[in-house]
């Protein structure tokens, strides 16, 4: 993607299930290739450490392999086959996960590592090897080395942003498609008539909390009516009837089940679980 929002194309993995998250990616020196956090959609935060060849192929198991071999991919696991970056890996110790690395070659990068629950600054390379750079009272994330480098060049914006007083109304744009029915059925073609644009806003921060008071009672009032509303307690999303009185609510919402287990929810704090009475069939 360019600077000014422009050229967006997939790099990799839009058709990959591991690992579930590729984070904190930074391109490797004097290579095509990218190094990454390989993380989980939830549990976001750390990972394994992996590297892209986007020349190999764009979607699992192609151009991907893993640098720390002993730690998984967390949440959706390994993968059927697990391609590791250097036959000589060993793990040197026990860490747990890793955060932010900071490719410096090929073969030697910087990263965050989570040794008995506080993350320290680690020297490591490809095959392993790996040196204390810094331990501090706190955790230690996304360390940057500074020196002297080329000024990469300026790509110049080709966005007509909208002046501060028309950014409610801007100027309408051009998307262009070269063939509409790519990835589409056969029998689809030359039979469209309109197109469908839908559009993620992009933001910095997460919206889930930003909620004003109002907003929350109209999200409250708009559940589901299997279960009437209830003033004195926290209703948990797709969840009834609601959370009773003194049960932590911050608690995780319900475990997972697989799809053939009646519709029960739980709580780690309740000491009862609730199953939401049968949906009334309509009539034909």
């Amino acid at each position: 993607m360019n600077p000014d929002g422009t050229g967006v194309a997939t790099f990799w993995g839009n058709q990959s299930v591991w690992p579930d998250l590729l984070k904190d990616a930074r391109a490797i020196p004097g290579s095509h290739r990218v190094m990454f956090t390989g993380s989980a959609h939830h549990n976001w935060f750390s990972g394994s450490v992996g590297i892209i060849d986007p020349t190999k192929g764009n979607n699992f198991p192609h151009g991907l392999t893993k640098v720390t071999a002993d730690v998984a991919y967390p949440e959706s696991g390994n993968g059927p086959v697990d391609p590791i970056e250097s036959p000589r890996y060993h793990a040197s110790g026990s860490y747990g996960a890793y955060y932010s690395p900071y490719p410096l070659s090929e073969t030697d990068f910087i990263v965050s590592a989570n040794r008995g629950g506080k993350f320290v600054l680690l020297l490591m390379d490809v095959d392993g090897n790996r040196e204390l750079i810094y331990e501090g009272v706190h955790n230690i994330f996304h360390a940057i080395p500074l020196k002297a480098r080329t000024r990469p060049p300026v790509l110049d914006d080709r966005v007509a942003w909208p002046k501060p007083d028309e950014r409610e109304r801007p100027a309408g744009g051009v998307i262009y498609s070269a063939n509409v029915y790519q990835g589409a059925p056969p029998e689809l073609a030359g039979k469209a008539r309109f197109l469908r644009v839908l559009n993620i806003e992009h933001k910095t921060k997460s919206t889930a909390t930003s909620a004003t008071p109002a907003r929350a009672r109209a999200a409250r009032s708009s559940t589901s009516p299997r279960a009437p509303a209830d003033s004195a307690s926290t209703r948990a999303t797709g969840c009834s009837p609601a959370i009773p009185p003194g049960v932590d609510a911050t608690s995780p919402p319900r475990t997972r089940r697989p799809a053939s287990a009646s519709p029960t929810c739980s709580w780690s704090k309740a000491t009862t679980s609730a199953t939401p009475p049968a949906t009334p069939r309509r009539r034909p």
